[in-house]
C-alpha cells in the first residue's frame, strides 16, 4: 500500500461448475480468505 491511503474495495467471489456439491464450503472459503486479505492490508470493504 503507498502511503497511508487507504483503498476500498469489493470482493469477487466466483462458483466454479468444478466444485460439484461443495458449493457452500467453496463460497464460504473464497469469503474467508478474501476478507482476511482486507483486515490485513488495512482496506475498506
Amino acid at each position: 500500500m503507498v502511503g497511508n491511503s487507504s483503498f476500498n474495495v469489493g470482493l469477487y467471489i466466483r462458483l466454479s461448475r468444478d466444485d460439484g456439491n461443495i458449493e457452500f464450503d467453496s463460497i464460504v472459503s473464497q469469503r474467508s480468505l478474501l476478507n482476511q486479505h482486507v483486515i490485513e492490508n488495512n482496506y475498506r470493504l
